[in-house]
């Protein structure tokens, strides 16, 4: 596995089916996927078209009826459409959005405007997740960099005008949680 990802940056997973482990690598700015299925007794049959697909030691799975059979033991895919890219980033991005909500609750507590943004971008997220319109999907992960960055601004303003009330390593790291 070393081999086939070395020097890839991981980007995440996406639940694309129960039982499947899909994870997104990001190599030279083509889209790696590495899949298993996460249960030895349960194969996991996809389709098999668009795309080729590699076993653990690089030798290319044959297509024979359009079907692609998962076992617990990895496959590779390379060069996939960005979508799946962007998929695993709003997955990423919407597990950090709910464990800032979750684990600084207290410390936002007065700050309802922070708070109603980053629910939205849950919202806003999980229609990227959703596929709601894949052909826009890069579109929408772009236009969700610019919230972010705002809802970063904004943390870092309340703080500034101390309206926030935590220390600033805290601060440092909601803002590390939300990348």
């Amino acid at each position: 596995m070393y081999e086939n990802i070395n020097g890839a940056e991981y980007i995440g997973n996406i639940d694309i089916k129960d039982g499947l482990e899909f994870h997104i690598y990001d190599k030279d700015g083509k889209v790696i996927v590495i899949a298993w299925s996460d249960n030895s007794q349960n194969n996991i049959t996809i389709d098999y078209v668009y795309f080729i697909a590699y076993d653990m030691y690089g030798k290319e799975i044959e297509n024979t009826d359009g079907n692609l059979i998962i076992t617990s033991s990895p496959i590779y895919r390379e060069n996939l459409n960005k979508e799946y890219f962007y998929l695993a980033i709003a997955n990423v991005a919407k597990n950090n959005i709910q464990e800032i909500l979750t684990k600084y609750d207290s410390e936002l507590a007065n700050q309802e405007q922070i708070k109603q943004l980053l629910n939205n971008q849950i919202t806003y997220l999980q229609k990227i997740e959703d596929r709601a319109d894949t052909t826009k999907t890069q579109d929408l992960a772009e236009e969700n960099m610019k919230v972010i960055y705002e809802i970063g601004n904004q943390l870092i303003k309340a703080q500034v005008e101390n309206q926030l009330l935590v220390e600033d390593i805290k601060l440092s790291s909601m803002l590390d949680s939300y990348k």
